[in-house]
């Protein structure tokens, strides 16, 4: 069933950037390039699409990036070689990137942001891509960091993410681990293990090298894709600046922002004389998508829609309509809705964050289309307050799993994107919570309501409350993660992961003593990966789970081990000792003394 899956295969299958383009916070800032030099980066860059046990390698890219500073805050970065490059939906790949080469991108440092200046000749099919190259370039600490673990919520078109850093200062070169931690859309999954990208820094913040690989799973009920990206990028010299090279005006370059890469890709749809079509006739065509449509003209429907939405939010009134047309459920029927929605989640207008939210509640005719709209708001950058009340009123009267389940999920994503308290929505699900939890035959809380005993809600409301991480949902979750049905249990624990309550760390540990479940152990360890460790809590981990009897949920512990190590040495290099040898699992113990040796050995030995 692939309706969940279409336009998010399609924005990260063909704007990997989307995925991927993000702001740092403020104690990043550019790296350090000695004066009157220019440094030499090899760079390769793969991004593969599996679907259905097939793979296709939707972009491949080899070449050479120079960069150079030219004031403490804009660093100019200019390819000068393309060795290899070839794109899925760009018919004549050599001749675009060929136009690539020597235009130079201005990326500036201003307060807390990094902000990308692109020329319009640079090729608009890929802006997207070099937006999301300069923001796996530029990351060094403006001055020392004084942290070791940062958190901090990342969003783009197709979502959001919780992405950590992990700093560890060496003695000649400092590491830098960029990881995406989860998606806060339940569709899209991060794959565990591989979710990283580790930067090498010099001593005065110079980048010398970026590797890593990124997969996210795009899900449904009965059908999975993935997209991977593989990333290695490796100083190669700093030579002496070229005395062609010129201070570059940004006031001469637009900004490559989020709204103009997302215009550069649309319209994309064209006549046959090469004109963009109208909105009408991207409608139209839309009637002739079925299950076995390419992805890419799907790909350009959708663009033509997103930018005529981006361009005109009254727009939405057609594309409503045409949702509302839509009376069959087949799979080429459903594709064709989801790309629908997908417009309107991508259009990131505040009103249509409001008609997203009356068909979900009022205007869709079935719970297929209300889900979809429930999972468009979910993905919406710019929601209102109101539309997480909205939703939270449908789930609250909802009796269909489904409907309430996607609207509780959505509440805790609209909630956690506010930057508000939304006090009254934590107050909402707490009360729910306790609802889902008593029998219809108890009597009625003060509030006059009375109970219905369903695991499904309670589980649903306890994801929104993990999503949202409202310090106040800490006693609510408390009387969950002692109960005895195990996926309830699972689910408490790992609501926990983003609650900012000091005690969370110990109540996560003493719930997992003795634990038989992997399903809770699994969900408890992944909580504790969130979170930061003292020496104590590792110890506690380590003689906890040095006791199980299962290999894979040992290695959970050790990696939890592992990434608190990395934060701090001094936390966790105890506890991995012990746990190196007690553990009865040979493959653990070998991942564990490689590791700690790997990252303990003197930086002019490692690999």
């Amino acid at each position: 069933m692939k309706k969940l899956i279409g336009p998010l295969v399609l924005l990260s299958a063909f704007g990997s950037a989307y995925v991927l383009y993000a702001y740092y916070p403020e104690v990043f800032g550019l790296k350090s390039i000695p004066p009157q030099h220019e440094a030499q980066y090899a760079v390769t860059w793969q991004t593969t699409h599996r679907s259905d046990g097939k793979s296709e390698l939707i972009m491949d890219l080899s070449g050479t990036a120079l960069q150079y500073l030219q004031s403490e805050t804009e660093l100019v970065t200019v390819w000068s070689s393309i060795e290899k490059f070839s794109m899925a939906g760009i018919n004549d790949a050599g001749a675009i990137s060929t136009e690539m080469l020597g235009k130079p991108a201005v990326t500036v440092r201003s307060g807390e942001r990094l902000s990308s200046y692109i020329g319009d000749s640079f090729p608009s099919k890929l802006l997207g891509l070099e937006v999301s190259f300069l923001d796996k370039m530029t990351v060094g600490p403006k001055s020392p960091p004084t942290f070791q673990t940062f958190f901090r919520n990342e969003r783009d078109d197709l979502g959001s993410y919780n992405v950590r850093y992990d700093f560890a200062p060496g003695d000649k070169t400092d590491e830098l681990t960029r990881i995406w931690v989860n998606s806060l859309d339940s569709r899209v999954k991060v794959d565990p293990k591989a979710n990283a990208l580790h930067y090498d820094l010099s001593k005065d913040g110079r980048l010398l090298s970026v590797k890593g690989t990124l997969t996210f799973h795009l899900t449904s009920e009965s059908h999975q894709d993935s997209i991977e990206h593989v990333i290695d990028i490796s100083l190669k010299d700093a030579l002496l600046k070229s005395p062609q090279r010129l201070t570059i005006d940004t006031k001469t370059l637009p900004k490559a922002d989020l709204e103009r890469i997302l215009d550069a890709n649309g319209p994309n749809l064209q006549t046959d004389k090469g004109e963009a079509v109208s909105i009408e006739t991207a409608l139209t065509k839309l009637d002739t998508i079925s299950e076995k449509s390419d992805g890419a003209g799907v790909s350009d429907i959708f663009g033509t829609l997103r930018q005529d939405l981006r361009a005109d939010p009254k727009l939405a009134s057609k594309v409503i309509t045409k949702i509302l047309a839509i009376n069959q459920r087949d799979e080429g029927s459903q594709r064709k809705e989801t790309v629908l929605f997908g417009a309107l989640a991508a259009s990131g207008d505040p009103t249509i964050a409001d008609a997203l939210a009356d068909l979900a509640t009022q205007s869709c005719p079935d719970s297929f289309c209300k889900s979809q709209a429930m999972m468009a708001l979910n993905l919406h950058a710019n929601p209102k307050p109101e539309n997480a009340r909205v939703l939270l009123a449908a789930a609250e009267a909802s009796q269909d799993d489904e409907i309430s389940g996607s609207a509780f999920l959505a509440v805790g994503s609209i909630s956690s994107k506010l930057g508000q308290p939304m006090s009254d929505i934590a107050q909402s699900l707490i009360r729910d919570l306790k609802k889902a939890g008593r029998t219809k035959g108890d009597d009625e809380d003060e509030q006059g309501n009375k109970g219905d005993n369903s695991e499904n809600r309670r589980i649903n409301i306890l994801r929104a409350m993990g999503n949202h991480g409202n310090a106040d949902y800490l006693e609510a979750i408390r009387d969950k993660i002692t109960s005895d049905d195990v996926n309830e249990k699972a689910a408490a624990l790992y609501a926990l992961r983003n609650l900012p309550n000091d005690e969370v760390n110990t109540l996560l540990i003493k719930s997992l003593e003795n634990e038989k479940s992997t399903t809770v152990n699994q969900n408890g360890l992944k909580a504790l990966a969130l979170r930061t460790l003292n020496a104590g809590e590792t110890m506690k981990i380590a003689t906890e789970f040095v006791k199980t009897d299962d290999e894979d949920v040992q290695s959970l512990a050790a990696d939890v081990l592992i990434q608190a190590y990395k934060n701090d040495p001094q936390t966790a290099v105890d506890s991995i000792k012990f746990l190196a040898s007690a553990s009865t699992f040979p493959n653990v113990k070998l991942y564990l003394e490689d590791t700690l040796k790997k990252l303990s050995a003197p930086d002019d030995v490692k690999e």
